[in-house]
């Protein structure tokens, strides 16, 4: 994996593959948004099982289904206290490769020698929300002008922790709903909320970089 810096205090890695990017960070991402795990503790097994049980087909395709993740530093620090020991190789991996650097910033996350800007953007938008108050201040201002309802149920059903949906509404609506954090394997299964984020990406803007 490779570390840059696409904007102040937003660390972007890139990932060889997806299937990498998505073991390596599944659970740093699902301890900060999962509506099961967040703030918790798991292990792998634990994850598998559980996810499992919320798709139809009953398989695991964990590593298939999200293309994009991110994270505030302070979620590290939680694995670097060894509240998730045993960590797999690819998770100490990550934190040695951070380790010793900046003490507050926003992991973003992708694979790909070419990365799909639009996810990029996305990426980078939920960053800004976290390392900007200004930029977080202004946009909380545009939701106001939108009808978000049917963007939180579809977020809800995509499996985002209650906590997370302002963020992810402000970034969806951002790329016009075309890029997401964690990409569904079946974005036709979620037409409202999609048209909603779509139009009202025609009626407010972003401006973040």
């Amino acid at each position: 994996m490779k570390a840059s810096e696409p904007v102040a205090n937003v660390i972007h890695l890139t990932f060889p593959s997806q299937r990498l990017l998505a073991s390596t960070m599944l659970r740093y991402q699902e301890t900060y948004e999962s509506p099961k795990y967040r703030n918790k503790p798991f292990t792998l097994e634990e994850f598998k099982a559980w996810y499992k049980t919320t798709k139809p087909h009953g398989r695991f395709t964990y590593y298939k289904d999200w293309d994009g993740f991110n994270i505030p530093s302070r979620i590290l620090r939680r694995f670097d206290k060894g509240e998730f020991d045993p960590l797999d190789p690819n998770e100490k991996a990550l934190l040695v490769l951070l380790r010793g650097g900046k003490d507050r910033f926003y992991l973003i996350a992708t694979s790909g020698r070419d990365v799909d800007k639009a996810v990029l953007r996305h990426e980078v938008a939920h960053g800004l929300w976290y390392t900007r108050p200004d930029y977080r201040r202004r946009a909380k201002a545009l939701l106001k002008t939108v009808d978000l309802a049917p963007v939180y149920a579809m977020l809800e059903r995509l499996g985002y922790h209650r906590s997370v949906w302002l963020d992810e509404a402000h970034a969806w609506i951002g790329d016009g709903a075309r890029a997401a954090r964690r990409r569904p394997a079946r974005p036709a299964a979620l037409p409202r909320g999609e048209e909603e984020a779509s139009g009202a990406a025609k009626r407010i803007r972003f401006r973040g970089f």
